[in-house]
């Protein structure tokens, strides 16, 4: 059967954002180029241009998919648990994996986004074994509006931004 042509855009588009993902786990996004990424998928730039804005909107797409997977998977590991506890408890062990999968010794630091209730202690005992700084957005927000109401007072046990600055 024939494809239709938002059937065919949207085969082009996963085939883009699945080499981007490749090139830019492979050799970063500044050294990852639109020609790799494209000769990977095999399709031309102008296909980029024509589903992106460019190399930034292919790795927000990249982005956007990764972000997709592990929420998903998030909502499935809290679902299957008996109650809520055990939720967090899995969801705890998620993000434990998901932060060793990502590190590297290219890996500066690991920044976490969402509203992950667990993450806030982990992030502070996954400085310690990861040797770097792991920022929970969670608590990176909270200290700033401590720090911007005046309030400068070290906090342990919430990372080492609460801790140090």
């Amino acid at each position: 059967m024939r494809r239709t042509r938002e059937q065919r855009k949207q085969q082009t588009r996963g085939d883009l954002v699945t080499a981007a993902r490749a090139a830019f786990l492979n050799s970063g996004f500044h050294r990852a180029s639109l020609d790799e990424i494209c000769e990977e998928a095999g399709y031309t730039t102008g296909a980029v241009y024509s589903n992106f804005s460019g190399k930034d909107g292919l790795f927000l797409a990249v982005f956007d998919e990764r972000l997709d997977e592990r929420m998903r998977a998030s909502v499935e590991i809290a679902l299957d648990a008996p109650d809520f506890e055990a939720s967090a408890r899995r969801t705890a062990r998620d993000m434990i994996e998901a932060m060793r999968a990502i590190d590297g010794p290219d890996i500066e630091a690991i920044v976490q986004f969402g509203a992950n209730l667990p993450m806030a202690r982990l992030a502070d005992e996954a400085e310690r074994w990861l040797d770097k700084p792991v920022i929970s957005v969670n608590v990176a927000t909270y200290w700033h509006a401590c720090r911007m109401n005046g309030i400068d007072d070290k906090l342990y046990g919430f990372t080492q931004l609460f801790s140090r600055f």
